[in-house]
């Protein structure tokens, strides 16, 4: 899945580039639902096995163009021994989300909302044109997760598991939103101890503050992010043991959580 979005030049402004093969992933779900929110971005409603409130997974779509009028149909990506190489931001959280929806069809999964945004690189317009339609249209979900790239680790395997938005987005949080997301940082460090807990700016910050302005019950959002390096270039490299990690804490996490647990 990601090797297969890493080869799509989905550049921002050109996010509809990735729409088609999302669609075809999307088409093997049973009773999925895509929906296309203006400008550029999709979200996916997922039924899932259990009757609870969905959990949110996010990725953006857009990738920075390195090429310019050099862009060749399909952009180059290389399978390592080790990792991958090509343009993996965010085509990994890409290709993650793309393959839980499809093992949601086989795993004991709650329903999901994946958000699939554009312009990350533009001020997260895509996550607020995103985050404004699901509040006015749409079941809130239970929390949000965003999978992206950290540079944190250089050039070294790891997995960074970012939290408290609110240090990023000027958000004064709650009470609640405080205890819930240490809660779920708690149930993140109990499936992987070595994850590392940091922080930085993206989408999970901007979903983070667009859910939780003026709102009673607080909508936690964390990023959970493998290693890449280098960053923003062509020819960025993520570890395959980092990918395949991710995917096993997610699985964890989705089939033991009880997401009705953040309603409360």
């Amino acid at each position: 899945m990601i090797i297969e979005c890493a080869k799509i030049p989905s550049f921002s402004s050109y996010e509809d580039r990735i729409h088609p093969f999302i669609e075809e992933i999307a088409g093997k779900v049973e009773n999925a639902k895509l929906i296309k929110v203006p400008d550029k971005n999709i979200i996916i409603q997922v039924p899932g096995k259990r009757n609870v409130r969905p959990v949110a997974l996010t990725a953006h779509l857009d990738k920075i163009d390195h090429f310019g009028t050099s862009i060749q149909p399909l952009l180059p990506i290389k399978r390592h021994p080790t990792h991958l190489e090509g343009q993996l931001d965010d085509s990994v959280g890409l290709g993650i989300c793309l393959s839980l929806m499809l093992q949601s069809m086989e795993n004991d999964f709650p329903p999901l909302d994946i958000f699939f945004s554009e312009m990350e690189e533009d001020f997260g317009l895509g996550a607020k044109k995103i985050a404004n339609y699901v509040t006015q249209e749409l079941p809130l979900p239970s929390l949000i997760i965003t999978i992206d790239t950290t540079p944190s680790f250089g050039e070294n395997e790891g997995i960074a598991l970012y939290c408290n938005h609110w240090e990023l987005n000027y958000l004064t949080p709650s009470r609640k939103l405080i205890s819930k997301t240490a809660y779920l940082q708690n149930y993140f460090l109990k499936i992987h101890p070595e994850l590392k807990v940091e922080n930085a700016m993206n989408d999970y910050v901007r979903y983070g503050k667009f859910f939780n302005e003026n709102r009673t019950i607080p909508i936690p959002s964390l990023a959970i992010e493998p290693a890449i390096h280098p960053i923003h270039q062509i020819g960025e490299n993520v570890f395959i043991s980092d990918i395949e990690k991710v995917v096993t804490i997610l699985k964890s996490f989705l089939t033991t959580f009880k997401p009705d647990l953040m309603w409360e």
